[in-house]
């Protein structure tokens, strides 16, 4: 497991880089012969992507023999090799040794999409921080959005306090996170109505499409 100094570490490079939560908070599959650097990149990369091994936006290969191995057609691949630096559209190859600010660099690059998103029912734009639903819409502040981008990545599931605290604040301040879950979703009911954010007791916070908030709405 990555020690906690290093975690540290990796989180105030993002921050000295300014970088942020990615709106669409794309899936990424990590593909290492080594448990040890699977757990490095994951520990990275966590609080930018979704790590998953199913239906993955792009692809971190780190192949043990050090070789660039063959690619397939399709799909956004980051290969860490020992290879001499190299770049394309949708492969970015970096050499060892790892230098972290240009992996997340690359990571980022690979992963940007441009303008507003639309995913499931709402519409946010990045640059604007603006979050719309049917004709309405709201400004989010700066931890507003960051918060609105980690439950949108998991929405209809319920994200625990803790996870939230951990990627938005210092550990164990909770307090801040359920001020500004109540921000949040005063927002969120202008533009959705209410039931858009609830908590559930003891596990955390539940973000529902608008569509499947109206739902219940019409059956209770």
């Amino acid at each position: 497991m990555v020690d906690k100094c290093t975690k540290n570490r990796y989180y105030i490079l993002m921050k000295q880089l300014n970088f942020h939560a990615r709106t669409d908070r794309p899936n990424v599959r990590i593909q290492a012969d080594s448990p040890v650097m699977k757990n490095m990149l994951s520990a990275v990369l966590e609080p930018y992507f979704v790590i998953s091994e199913k239906g993955a936006g792009l692809t971190v290969l780190c192949p043990e023999d050090g070789k660039l191995p063959s690619l397939p057609g399709r799909g956004k691949y980051l290969v860490v090799c020992e290879q001499a630096e190299q770049q394309s559209e949708r492969i970015i190859v970096l050499p060892r040794p790892l230098d972290l600010e240009q992996f997340l660099d690359a990571a980022l690059k690979l992963s940007e999409t441009e303008g507003a998103a639309e995913v499931q029912d709402y519409q946010f734009d990045d640059k604007k921080r603006t979050l719309t639903y049917g004709r309405k819409s709201v400004f989010l502040t700066e931890k507003e959005y960051a918060l609105f981008q980690i439950l949108h990545a998991h929405i209809g599931e319920v994200v625990a306090k803790e996870t939230l605290t951990r990627l938005l604040w210092k550990k164990g301040n909770n307090n801040a996170c359920q001020v500004y879950v109540a921000y949040l979703r005063g927002k969120l009911e202008q533009i959705a109505g209410p039931g858009a954010l609830t908590s559930v007791r003891g596990r955390g916070y539940i973000l529902r499409r608008p569509s499947e908030n109206t739902e219940r709405k019409k059956n209770t």
